[in-house]
């Protein structure tokens, strides 16, 4: 109610000085922030809470009686109430300080008793049950003070950490906000609940009120837009941009795996004269009514987008040809009982369909749709209701003998050092112009004639077959090696950054080694950024957060690399001690034509800054993106625009 009250008041403030969105000593912000720390507990009857309402509520009152919002009004109004959020914390903190001497000393009973001894320590360590291994690592990071909301006696109570028991198996003490004791788990019960979601960490407890209020705006701002560039905005399906991205993933593990998915594409037929005989409105009410039709016959692990103006994509996961047809019967047979129903009349629609296997030895995404294209213009002269199966003529080599092929190359290119290193640089980017601040390295793999070829495959192929870890150790010791060797090249770039992979990111021991190359070649690690993905970062969270506070310390810095190509969370990232976040490059080099894109970029830079973290974009590739990128508000560019690739090594 109190912050209610002040909201015309802050609003009329900011009609005149929109700094407080910004500028954290803002003096109403403060205030916002100082009355939202108030803990306000006991009965109706007790007199000192009565106090500090009537207090609170006498300063309000000046507030808004007066006929401008002055900031003179308001720090008057935040001494005040500094001075009661201060009072409260000091009795919260004696409550706590009884109830750790409490705790010390029970525990030291129990060790005197005999009740702790060594050896039962030992008997209580029980292994840890894999399945919960996330929640073991979250529990192992919880320290004094963090907030935690908690299913206690069928009540949701926001409690903080108090003490933990260590001598025995550990058990966790929390209190309320009063700082009196209420709840007592062991670590296994600790970990069940935040399994079950019983128990939920606040990962931004101690945050400031207005802090957390933008934070949630933005995030919720960003999924919106996010949505809107991977979503088709009348139907809600994949757009075509995510679907390529999709058909791409299932590509590569059907080139590399010998996984066979399946490519249904359906056109509907005379989808013109919907739109001539009963208007536009009507066409797009075919389309939400197809879509939901198609979506009711999709599984889960199927994915349908619409791909244009009358044609849906379905990519049937795991599935070839021949196991599709179940799938695709289920298609065809409700679009033929479907009936379009307009202004009392009622029309049957038709298609033409293509099926493509995933499985052909073709090359790229464009293929395979032109494929599709071609398929259903031969199924459209068949007649209505048409499916047409593509077979490739003339495949360039058998999928197995592939895959086997990239996983020999692998190892003999690691034998022989045949990899490549390149670099392209990082420049900042301002109104002064730009200068290089440093320089990513980049893998290259040479083929039997010595040009050099995407990396792309050799990346999917050595993750598939657990050879990343391996790929990574080489490039950082070639790295390290050519910093300490080029030193003088080396100031020129400013510095190297070195990509690492996410198997290595739960790889066991490459810290160590990390740190042992950069004792053996003496390299300056504060001109080192080790750059790891957001999928990474998301999925292995515990990891990467532990690996990099503990490489940190060698004085190197971190970036989060493709940001915002998954459905980012920031909540997430606050984990995540990175200095630069890295915008996902399919948002920024077409950003110059695509609003949904630049508002995406936008976006991730106003959290980015507001989180503290520098902003790097790429896949910058002319000069009106470079431009925008610069109003925006962009720390740090890369792309063609600015330098091409060039050898390290």
């Amino acid at each position: 109610p109190w912050l209610q009250r002040l909201s015309i008041p802050v609003f009329k403030m900011a009609t005149r000085d929109d700094s407080l969105f910004h500028d954290k000593s803002h003096v109403a912000r403060q205030l916002l922030n100082s009355i939202s720390q108030l803990e306000l507990y006991g009965d109706a009857g007790d007199k000192n809470m009565n106090a500090v309402r009537q207090r609170v509520n006498k300063l309000l009152d000046g507030i808004v009686s007066a006929p401008e919002a002055t900031p003179d009004l308001f720090q008057k109004a935040l001494t005040d109430v500094n001075q009661l959020v201060q009072l409260q914390n000091k009795a919260y903190d004696e409550n706590v300080k009884d109830v750790v001497v409490a705790c010390e000393a029970e525990e030291k009973q129990r060790q005197l008793d005999g009740e702790i001894t060594v050896a039962a320590a030992a008997e209580t360590a029980v292994e840890e049950d894999p399945k919960l291994q996330e929640w073991n690592k979250k529990v192992r990071r919880l320290k004094i003070g963090d907030w935690l909301l908690l299913d206690i006696k069928e009540k949701s109570l926001r409690l903080r950490l108090a003490w933990i028991a260590k001598r025995s198996n550990p058990y966790f003490l929390f209190v309320n906000i009063k700082g009196l004791r209420e709840a007592k788990l062991s670590r296994d019960e600790l970990v069940q609940q935040l399994s079950t979601g019983a128990a939920v960490v606040l990962d931004n407890g101690d945050e400031p009120l207005i802090d957390r209020a933008q934070y949630a705006m933005l995030q919720k701002m960003h999924s919106q837009l996010l949505h809107e560039t991977t979503h088709d905005l009348l139907t809600g399906l994949f757009n075509r941009r995510d679907f390529e991205r999709r058909i791409n993933e299932a590509l590569a593990s059907a080139r590399q795996a010998q996984v066979q998915h399946t490519l249904f594409v359906l056109n509907l037929s005379q989808f013109s004269v919907i739109n001539e005989t009963f208007g536009y409105s009507s066409g797009d009410q075919l389309l939400l009514e197809m879509a939901k039709l198609l979506r009711q016959k999709t599984d889960e692990q199927n994915v349908l987008a619409r791909i244009g103006g009358n044609e849906f994509g379905i990519l049937l996961k795991k599935c070839s040809v021949e196991t599709s047809q179940a799938a695709i019967t289920r298609y065809k047979e409700a679009i033929q009982n479907y009936r379009f129903t307009q202004n009392n009349k009622t029309m049957a629609v038709s298609f033409s369909g293509a099926l493509v296997p995933i499985a052909t030895g073709r090359e790229n995404v464009a293929a395979l749709l032109q494929a599709a294209e071609a398929s259903c213009s031969i199924a459209r002269d068949k007649g209505n209701n048409q499916i047409q199966v593509y077979q490739a003529d003339n495949p360039e080599f058998s999928r197995h003998m592939d895959t086997v092929k990239w996983a020999a190359r692998i190892d003999e290119a690691l034998d022989k050092q045949t990899l490549v290193l390149r670099h392209q640089p990082v420049v900042k980017i301002d109104a002064q112009g730009t200068s290089v601040h440093h320089s990513e390295v980049l893998l290259s793999v040479p083929d039997e004639q010595g040009e050099l070829i995407s990396p792309a495959d050799f990346v999917v192929a050595a993750e598939l077959f657990r050879r990343m870890p391996a790929v990574d150790r080489w490039v950082i010791e070639q790295a390290f090696r050519w910093m300490v060797v080029e030193h003088e090249k080396l100031n020129q770039l400013g510095g190297l950054a070195i990509n690492l992979s996410g198997a290595s990111l739960n790889e066991e021991g490459l810290i160590e080694y990390i740190l042992e190359q950069a004792q053996r070649f003496k390299v300056p690690m504060d001109k080192v950024c080790f750059e790891i993905t957001e999928t990474a970062g998301v999925s292995n969270l515990s990891n990467a957060s532990e690996f990099i506070l503990k490489l940190k310390k060698s004085g190197c810095m971190f970036s989060l690399d493709d940001f915002g190509s998954g459905m980012s969370s920031y909540a997430y990232l606050k984990n995540l001690p990175v200095d630069f976040l890295k915008i996902d490059g399919a948002f920024v080099k077409n950003m110059d034509e695509n609003p949904y894109d630049y508002a995406v970029v936008k976006s991730i830079t106003e959290v980015g800054h507001f989180m503290g973290k520098k902003i790097i974009a790429e896949y910058v590739e002319n000069q009106k993106v470079l431009d925008m990128l610069r109003e925006i508000g962009v720390d740090y560019a890369q792309g063609y625009v600015i330098a091409k690739p060039t050898n390290l090594l």
